[in-house]
């Protein structure tokens, strides 16, 4: 298989592959408000009423998480706004809504399979599916959202999301470390290309927690004389623990175990997207020692109307990049981005389908490969040229300094050493 990728028979099909099969139309409709809360919070009545009759609701909720999003993708085409930044007036309602949807469903889900629900063993598994599908897919990027707010009560609530998924640390290591070292051998969170998801979720994990550990210490010595108050890490282990002792209170230790699988269930798809959307690609180091700023050809994104709605616009990411302060749930999409669009479910199908190995390389791989061939870049207009700006002053305001940095720039020939949000 590994002679078959670097064949040039091979290098051409999937060049053809992906130009023919990825590659996709510009979007054109905005996306109005009705559209996100539709999306994002339609699975909870379903999974409510399974709950509560089983059976026909929760094959609703499993199939409209797990199949209604391909095929609506698929079938309709892209929408994306007008102009950028078009804040909804009430986005901060909606994203509070998901992130107590999931802070009351977790705890009901637990019970629902682990307790006297008198739910059979199928609708407990659909339940299961179902539940953390809209865990992964819908509440995380809530709670993503909620943790780049300025205000403090609404970082905490997406935090709490997190914390009770047991990833509170993804709260400071993606604003203080994935932000600021994305598509570099810096973060922990870029995947490698030809680096397998699951060996990448392994690394992601024990990497993010060490490095947000530590880039939340240095910020606290850096304060030093400043009332500090709690290490956010005890905050995150100390809710963990709270929260798996209410799944032992709902029920037993079979509650305990359904919580940790909900929660890993959950986190796989975090890091899936995080898997996904950098995948191969690397930011060069410039004359001066530093990396050259976050643009459009650092993410893989996707304008798909219904995964944009279903994900808060997660799928947007070169933009959020570019612009981590302003929040990303806004009318567009990103149409003014100049960067390859895909489907994230595509790249949830590629990601997990290891058995096959030539679609999973070819397709990134090649993507990886052409963004960073010299005259391949794609055409930035004056106004991402400034979002750009924008995004490298926030960068040397909130990172550590770059001249701290001495690893070498990878070799991008070599499909093991590319780096891949």
């Amino acid at each position: 298989m590994r002679a078959l990728r670097h064949s040039k028979d091979w290098r051409a099909a999937r060049r053809l592959i992906y130009e023919g099969a990825m590659t996709v139309a510009a979007p054109s409709h905005p996306l109005p408000l009705a559209a996100f809360a539709l999306a994002t919070l339609t699975p909870l009545p379903l999974i409510g009423l399974g709950v509560l009759w089983g059976d026909v609701w929760l094959w609703a909720a499993f199939l409209y998480m797990g199949v209604l999003t391909i095929l609506l993708d698929q079938l309709i085409p892209m929408t994306a706004g007008a102009t950028d930044g078009a804040e909804f007036p009430v986005a901060d309602l909606l994203l509070v809504s998901v992130a107590l949807g999931a802070l009351t469903g977790l705890p009901v889900a637990v019970w629902a399979i682990a307790g006297p629900s008198g739910l059979d063993t199928g609708d407990k598994v659909l339940l299961f599916f179902a539940a953390g599908f809209w865990f992964g897919q819908v509440a995380h990027p809530a709670a993503h959202e909620l943790i780049h707010r300025p205000r403090r009560e609404l970082f905490r609530l997406g935090a709490a999301v997190y914390v009770a998924l047991l990833f509170g640390q993804h709260a400071s290591a993606h604003r203080l470390v994935h932000h600021r070292h994305v598509a570099s051998a810096m973060d922990p969170n870029t995947a490698r290309a030809g680096e397998g998801f699951y060996r990448f979720a392994l690394r992601a994990w024990r990497g993010s927690f060490v490095d947000g550990w530590q880039a939340e210490t240095a910020r606290r010595e850096q304060a030093q004389g400043h009332p500090q108050g709690l290490h956010p890490y005890a905050a995150y282990i100390a809710g963990s623990l709270a929260a798996l002792g209410l799944a032992v209170l709902i029920a037993g230790l079979p509650g305990l175990l359904v919580w940790v699988a909900l929660s890993l269930h959950a986190q796989s798809q975090i890091l899936l997207s995080d898997y996904v959307q950098h995948y191969g690609l690397t930011r060069t180091r410039r004359a001066d020692g530093r990396l050259e700023p976050v643009g459009p050809r650092h993410s893989w994104n996707t304008s798909h109307w219904f995964s944009s709605a279903l994900m808060l616009n997660a799928s947007r990411h070169s933009d959020h990049h570019a612009n981590p302060a302003p929040p990303s749930t806004s009318t567009s999409t990103g149409a003014s981005m100049n960067a390859r669009m895909l489907s994230l479910n595509s790249f949830r199908l590629i990601g997990m389908a290891r058995s096959l190995e030539a679609l999973r390389y070819g397709l990134f791989d090649v993507h990886a490969e052409r963004v960073q061939e010299p005259g391949n870049e794609p055409v930035v207009p004056a106004g991402q040229r400034k979002i750009d700006e924008n995004a490298n002053a926030y960068m040397n305001a909130k990172g550590r300094s770059q001249a701290m940095i001495d690893q070498a720039q990878p070799n991008t020939s070599n499909s093991k050493n590319v780096i891949r949000n």
